[in-house]
């Protein structure tokens, strides 16, 4: 059986997925481009229904982009904790997502790219996302302290209206030239604010 139809079996979802497990760099989950393209959603929201069918909390430790076979993967890496009756048993584990259809090799000049800028230009935006409700104060305050990928929901609800923001093209351009995935980015970007505000 497929990990699609697991999920579709389990909890009752059609996700635009194929591949295999996603535990090797050989045998990635494929993430299929769709209208909304949100792969780092239907990342998280994979790794959430594994965690509940196996009864375990996770929380993501790093995210990187590899190159692998021509294909554009997403390793990421997740802290899974299992409480027994007698002890509690953590372990790190490696996922692998195949997200060639939804990143693509957009080739841009590198001479208009700065990094810092960039980096800088997106701290901006994140003050002012902080002062538009209390979602978002909420949420930047948890990445200041490095804790909000600890939290599912909440880090893909985040997420979610950051793909809807102006800033997404600049954590594209980011994700380009720099291979540095969104949420590596906002982990950046979080330390550097925390230190600011200490």
């Amino acid at each position: 059986m497929t990990l699609k139809e697991i999920l579709k079996l389990d909890f009752g979802v059609e996700l635009p997925i194929s591949g295999g497990y996603g535990n090797s760099i050989e045998t990635p989950i494929i993430i299929h481009r769709t209208d909304i393209n949100d792969y780092v959603r239907t990342e998280y929201f994979i790794l959430n229904c594994l965690g509940k069918g196996r009864k375990i909390k996770w929380k993501i430790l790093k995210q990187e982009l590899l190159s692998h076979n021509d294909k554009n993967i997403d390793k990421i890496k997740i802290e899974t904790i299992q409480t027994t009756e007698f002890e509690i048993i953590t372990q790190i584990e490696n996922y692998y997502f195949d997200i060639s259809e939804c990143y693509g090799n957009i080739e841009r000049p590198k001479s208009s790219f700065n990094e810092n800028d960039t980096l800088d230009k997106i701290k901006m935006r994140l003050r002012e996302l902080e002062n538009l409700n209390e979602f978002n104060k909420k949420c930047i305050d948890l990445l200041k302290k490095g804790e909000l990928f600890m939290d599912y929901k909440l880090a893909s609800d985040f997420l979610a209206e950051i793909k809807k923001d102006e800033s997404l093209t600049l954590f594209e351009s980011m994700m380009h030239h720099t291979q540095k995935p969104i949420i590596t980015v906002l982990r950046i970007i979080g330390k550097e604010l925390n230190e600011n505000y200490n």
